[in-house]
């Protein structure tokens, strides 16, 4: 018997499959066809690597997007806090209802109150961050602590993984001092040894006893740095000033209890502090907010728009990979008539072009996660530990797998949906062909304009915001925080109680170390304050005027500086006189204000005018003695706060920040400023160094608005780069198709200059369409963007601007390579090709 099949049966085997799904058993015979479409499709995509390696690159860069930011999303946003009950807990502050903002702290009175009120609560805690110096686990060093009050970890529902958790008893003057680590120092620092449970150390040069360690996945983003967590000792002030505002709380609501009925609730206690404290409590109130949004909250717009702006690069690579199917498609179009010819089924083709599609989305997804994995370490990268460790689950951050699942499932999808309307097409121009008709697979071109359109209007939107980012990070950047920032290199220095145990030993230090470090190499001059400007951290208070009879309570930044702070910031002196030399302990007690003060209170005239300060016993008066030039000791975003500055002298304090203004790179008087205070005592743990650019640079406005600005521009140039790719592949299927037109028109007389215009405007009209509906949505985006937008409008002219010009000369350089294809036809080879 011959071997060589006849034409019927070669028609029977073509068109088996189709009659297959309807006899029995065709179901069970489905997975096998399947597998042999795929394994046809790994052949193809081989004989085509161009188009291989462009769609799977094309998904693997919107595969990446998502993956990376909703990674980050999901951790910070979405997934639950790592505590017991999670959603039970919240965040109690309290606000001063005769002031726009207060920080939200309350007293440890108040605290009690509340907690003794609060019957929508099943328990309240207690606490607060600091610093301390630790001896005992290797060289002297600073470390961060946590105090808390009693029952706080508890609340929490987290239990040591080694040792044991406070007691009430541990909260008590004159009980023996104890701490819990974190796992993070405890790895560090006492290298995981299991027996450092009663382990005893120095904090402050206090003898202090180890009785626990955190468990590994235990953080409380609040106070992130902590590395100490130590029970909360309080001082008489403490324990008995109502306006003494200190002690962040939290809460866990009762089962069945609403956050409304506990606002409610809290809010009446708050409001009966009026009749208990009506000199500091006049207007108080409660808030009581999700203990997760009061973490997230602050970066919530600024990952929205970073999920939009992901989103959108997805969508336009899928709209991409959309265009290069449709292409593949066009090319296909012969095989298509072939195969339909011997009795293939439509619905056939249509399964096979798709089931392509998959193989070509499954190595696109595989690369995608992986660039996810290497973007997200590099998005953490950029991040500094102090805002890393503020938000939950960002620690040990990689690809969620509930977000790796589901992006790789919607990768499949979007390459099946997306592969569905060229695969259609492709069976549709086979039809076509088959019965001799070649007219509308030229005039198909639909489906490829609105891929085109929708990846130029997405394009815009990513460009436009990265453009009004940039604005408002340059506008930022432009905003003087009221001193020099050049050559200025900060660090802290905190004395400790054993070798620095009365004023008169803290002072004499601090005026040698200002000698000796000015006396460095390399070092201009250098004076202290309590707390450097930018860093968000630093006391408050109020004070009354005096021979005021309202005596309203003024609420002011509190700072403590060197005669000499002013002229080494090159703060500016308005009014009076600075500190000097005759401002000592036993003289008259002195102030200087900032102008905002100034003018706020006094009217610009405040020379001579006194003060007095409830935090002082006896309440003794200060006299304002000069003006000085505001800096912004908050955010550059945000207006400044009024300031009231005492001098050194006077309210001395057991630590202080040294500025230090340098000849040079900053950096290079590190090593001789620590060697200056080292000479003096080398006991003493230097911290915090940073010179001020970097300080500016990791402010939290400057911060969220630079890594939006980053993450977008990266974001934008490839969306950029794959409109520009479909813009080519649209021109270039359209120079394809239009061959044998271009070819008969020349040979009409056609000048070259129509067939450039006729050329251009089949790839310019829809990248104008696109244009036009990416600058619309971009109005929409701005408004949504307000929240990071600084000094730029939703819709400022000359971002937008740019946006357009950039557009068309991308657009216009895509054009070039099919623009002169067409001009270089020929007549005779394009009626050769028919």
């Amino acid at each position: 018997m011959s071997s060589v099949p006849s034409a019927a049966r070669l028609r029977r085997s073509a068109a088996a499959p189709d009659r297959e799904l309807m006899e029995p058993g065709s179901v069970r015979r489905w997975p096998r066809d399947a597998a042999r479409d795929f394994a046809l499709g790994l052949r193809l995509l081989k004989r085509r690597p161009g188009f291989a390696a462009s769609a799977v690159l094309t998904l693997a860069l919107g595969m990446a997007a998502v993956t990376s930011v909703f990674t980050l999303v999901y951790a910070v946003l979405l997934r639950d806090l790592p505590y017991a009950e999670p959603d039970r807990l919240v965040s109690v502050s309290e606000l001063d209802g005769r002031r726009e903002s207060a920080s939200g702290n309350m007293s440890y009175p108040d605290f009690l109150d509340y907690r003794a009120g609060a019957q929508t609560l099943a328990g309240m805690a207690g606490y607060t961050g600091g610093s301390r110096t630790l001896v005992g686990a290797g060289n002297p060093d600073r470390v961060s602590i946590v105090q808390v009050t009693d029952g706080f970890l508890a609340l929490l529902g987290v239990r040591p993984a080694l040792g044991r958790d406070f007691q009430v008893a541990d909260m008590q003057d004159g009980a023996p001092l104890v701490a819990i680590l974190t796992d993070r120092s405890w790895r560090s620092r006492f290298g995981a040894d299991p027996a450092v449970v009663g382990r005893a150390v120095t904090l402050n040069s206090l003898p202090t006893t180890i009785i626990g360690v955190l468990p590994g996945e235990f953080e409380f983003p609040l106070r992130g740095l902590g590395e100490i967590w130590l029970p909360a000792r309080m001082s008489q002030q403490q324990r008995e000033r109502r306006y003494y505002h200190w002690l962040d709380v939290i809460g866990r609501l009762r089962p069945g209890a609403t956050m409304d009925a506990a606002r409610a609730e809290l809010g009446v206690i708050a409001a009966g502090f009026a009749n208990i404290d009506p000199e500091h409590h006049p207007v108080a109130r409660a808030r009581v907010i999700g203990l997760q949004d009061s973490i997230v909250g602050p970066v919530r717009p600024l990952l929205t728009l970073l999920s939009a702006a992901a989103a959108f690069l997805f969508v336009v690579a899928c709209a991409n990979l959309a265009g290069l199917l449709v292409a593949r498609g066009t090319t296909r179009a012969r095989e298509m008539q072939v195969r339909l010819s011997i009795g293939a089924a439509p619905s056939r083709l249509v399964r096979q072009l798709l089931i392509e599609s998959v193989v070509v989305a499954l190595p696109g997804a595989l690369i995608g996660l992986l660039a996810g994995h290497v973007a997200v370490r590099a998005i953490l990268a950029i991040i500094p530990s102090a805002q890393r460790t503020s938000f939950p689950h960002l620690g040990a951050l990689d690809l969620d797998p509930a977000v790796v699942i589901t992006a790789f499932g919607l990768a499949l999808a979007a390459a099946f949906a997306f592969g569905l309307v060229p695969a259609w097409q492709a069976a549709r121009r086979g039809q076509a062909l088959t019965h001799g008709d070649r007219s509308g697979i030229a005039r198909d071109t639909v489906a490829p304009r609105a891929f085109v359109v929708l990846q130029v209007a997405l394009a815009v939107v990513l460009l436009a915001g990265t453009a009004l980012m940039g604005k408002s990070v340059r506008e930022l950047l432009s905003v003087s925080p009221g001193f020099e920032t050049d050559h200025v290199l900060t660090l802290r220095v905190n004395t400790t109680p054993d070798r620095y145990p009365d004023v008169e030993r803290v002072r004499t230090f601090h005026a040698d170390a200002l000698a000796r470090i000015a006396a460095a190499p390399g070092v201009v001059a250098a004076a202290t304050i309590n707390q450097v400007p930018l860093t968000g951290v630093g006391n408050s208070g109020t004070f009354v005027v005096e021979g005021r009879a309202d005596g309203t309570e003024v609420p002011t930044l509190i700072r403590t500086v060197s005669a000499n702070y002013f002229d080494v910031m090159g703060i500016p002196t308005l009014g009076g006189r600075l500190f000097d030399a005759t401002d000592r302990a036993a003289a008259p007690r002195v102030v200087l204000v900032n102008r905002t003060l100034a003018d706020a209170i006094f009217g610009g005239k405040p020379i001579d005018e006194r003060i007095a300060f409830p935090f002082f016993d006896g309440r003794p008066f200060w006299q304002i003695v000069g003006i000085v030039g505001d800096e912004q000791f908050d955010e550059l975003d945000e207006r400044p706060s009024p300031v009231v500055y005492f001098p050194y002298a006077q309210t001395t304090d057991n630590g202080f920040s040294v500025v230090v203004r340098s000849a040079g790179d900053p950096a290079s008087v590190v090593e001789p400023v620590r060697a200056a205070i080292r000479s003096l005592d080398a006991s003493l743990p230097v911290f915090g160094v940073q010179t001020m650019p970097q300080i500016i640079d990791q402010s939290n406005s400057v911060f969220r608005r630079r890594v939006a600005l980053m993450l977008l521009t990266g974001f934008a140039a490839a969306g950029l780069l794959l409109a520009a790719v479909g813009i080519y592949g649209l021109l270039s299927q359209a120079v394809a198709q239009r061959t044998r037109e271009i070819g008969v028109r020349r040979a009409l007389g056609a000048t070259t200059s129509q067939i450039r215009w006729g050329v251009l405007a089949g790839g310019l009209r829809p990248v104008a369409a696109g244009t036009l509906l990416g600058l619309l949505a971009s109005l929409i985006l701005g408004q949504a963007m307000q929240g990071l937008l600084f000094g730029v409008g939703a819709a400022d002219p000359a971002a937008l601007g740019a946006v357009v010009v950039l557009m068309v000369i991308v657009s216009g350089a895509a054009c070039l390579a099919p623009l002169q294809r067409a001009l270089h036809v020929e007549p005779t080879e394009a009626l050769r090709g028919d």
